[in-house]
C-alpha cells in the first residue's frame, strides 16, 4: 500500500473514548465507552478488557482511553 493509503486506514479506524465525563475511581462499564475516529487509541476489540477497570484520573467526554489512565 502507498503512504496515503496507510494514512487513510488510520483515519477510518475507531478508538475507545469516554462516552461521558468519568471521575477518578470509577469502575468502567459499557455505558462509559464509545467508539470514535481516528483510530490512534485503543481499538474497539479491547472493550471487554476495559470493562471493570478503575480510572486513575478524571476523563472528559471524548477523551481517548489509554492503559496509563486505568488500574
Amino acid at each position: 500500500p502507498t503512504q496515503s493509503e496507510i494514512e487513510s486506514r488510520k483515519a477510518f479506524r475507531l478508538s475507545c473514548v469516554a462516552a461521558e465525563a468519568i471521575a477518578p475511581g470509577t469502575v468502567l462499564t459499557a455505558a462509559h465507552l464509545a467508539f470514535r475516529r481516528p483510530g490512534n487509541g485503543l481499538p474497539p476489540k479491547m472493550e471487554s478488557a476495559l470493562i471493570g477497570r478503575i480510572t486513575k484520573m478524571e476523563l472528559r467526554k471524548g477523551d481517548l482511553l489509554r492503559w496509563e489512565q486505568l488500574q
